[in-house]
């Protein structure tokens, strides 16, 4: 599962259909037959309880479930004014997830993957899940809205409306002339509450994604129904959370979300690579992270075959011994001699117990360049000159032995060209 994916299981987790009287958003025209989109969603608002559009900062807390994670997780989101949030979703295997805006930054930190700035439309994407889950005016966050028809979705008799996103931060001409996918609200025929949402965007390396959400349990906290309920499907998976309270007109210090030192130094090196052109090569702080591993050393001629044994039984030993997977496999080059000298593990929740010749390491967590690569291994090298060549002009030093983290299962995807890793150099 993507960032981008998991971003939108937080941050449209009280999500329902915003409206007000602002005449910024334009109205398409509904087909025949079918109510005006404006005049629906008004009325949605409304039956919520919130029909001036405004419930200033709002915090919730939760419990959820979470299948590729396993146990139980906590939820807790604070939305306010001025495009203002911090949503955490904390898994006791997994670690903490987070997502985040003050208003002008808008980033998430995964335990995987470190620190991640969101601009242009996916920042924006961000802001207006946000902002739809705080009932900020519908007019502010979409350019248009238009009915498209009618659908039953979980027993009810639904209206379906599309809603095309508003750009909501600064972003290039390119970025601007970038066409999104609406949102897809189905509004209860006779109730008008959201049943489902289906929200379109970007996931990893621009892949796209597709996440259907269903609400439920309607109930009234400080005079406003909210869903108590709702259930993600992402890709296959299915996420399910449960608000225990929600609270409204709370107050919260702007230092609240204010973002850390970390979110800083990604925000910084983002801008210079995008100054320098550096492309897609950034700096990312990452945490530690326990691997079970096999280290070896091994001829060039050999390193495909010696990846095809190690790895396999890297995984059988965590599957043995009931290890939690946190990531995709990963190979680690100590030396790049010949022999290599090179470590093939995966990444767990917990050190493992060892056996045999598979140890319990770890990953160095702090300041790293990170670059992803998009093709067959065979052309990784290329990947490697470009980060090497990032890190000689920005003058920075290697601290630490580079990994390479193998996201497309080639048994999955027989395409060489589409699969998707990962490569990452600590650094000082």
């Amino acid at each position: 599962m993507s960032r981008t994916q998991l971003s939108l299981v937080l941050v449209l987790a009280t999500s329902v259909v915003a409206a007000a009287s602002s005449p910024a958003a334009a109205q398409s025209p509904a087909a025949p037959d079918l109510p005006a989109a404006a005049d629906l969603l008004d009325r949605s608002y409304a039956a919520m309880g919130v029909p001036d559009g405004e419930t200033g900062t709002v915090r919730a807390h939760g419990k959820a479930s979470w299948e590729a994670v396993g146990g139980l997780g906590f939820l807790t989101e604070v939305y306010a004014p001025g495009h203002k949030a911090r949503a955490e979703l904390e898994f006791e295997l997994f670690g903490t997830l987070v997502m985040a805006s003050d208003g002008e930054t808008v980033w998430e930190e995964e335990p995987l993957s470190g620190v991640t700035i969101r601009t242009g439309w996916d920042g924006s994407a961000l802001l207006r899940e946000m902002g739809v889950a705080r009932r900020t005016a519908w007019r502010e966050l979409y350019e248009r809205a238009r009915t498209v028809g009618t659908d039953t979705v979980e027993g009810h008799d639904c209206w379906v409306v599309q809603a095309a996103p508003r750009l909501l931060l600064p972003a290039s001409e390119d970025e601007r002339a970038r066409s999104t996918p609406p949102d897809v609200w189905y509004l209860d025929r006779e109730s008008l509450l959201p049943v489902r949402v289906v929200a379109k965007g970007s996931g990893l390396l621009d892949e796209p994604t597709e996440t259907v959400m269903d609400l439920s349990e309607w109930r009234e906290h400080d005079g406003v129904l909210d869903p108590c309920h709702a259930r993600y499907t992402i890709s296959g998976l299915t996420f399910d959370l449960r608000w225990t309270s929600v609270e409204r007109g709370v107050e919260v210090p702007d230092a609240f979300f204010a973002p850390g030192e970390s979110v800083l130094v990604a925000k910084r090196a983002r801008e210079e690579a995008e100054s320098s052109g550096d492309g897609d090569v950034t700096i990312e702080v990452l945490e530690e992270r326990h691997i079970a591993s096999i280290r070896v050393e091994a001829p060039h001629a050999e390193l495909q075959r010696t990846f095809s044994v190690l790895l396999p039984e890297a995984m059988m030993h965590c599957t043995s011994v009931g290890a939690h997977l946190t990531g995709p496999p990963l190979a680690r080059y100590h030396n790049w001699g010949d022999p290599v000298d090179v470590e093939c593990g995966m990444p767990v929740a917990e050190a493992p117990p060892e056996k045999g010749r598979v140890k319990a390491r770890t990953l160095p967590g702090g300041k790293a360049v990170v670059a992803w690569h998009v093709g067959p291994y065979e052309s990784l090298g290329d990947t490697h000159a470009r980060i090497l060549a990032y890190i000689e002009g920005h003058e920075l030093t290697v601290r630490d032995a580079p990994w390479e983290e193998y996201w497309t299962d080639p048994g999955m995807e027989r395409d060489p060209q589409k699969w998707r890793s990962r490569v990452v150099y600590p650094v000082e």
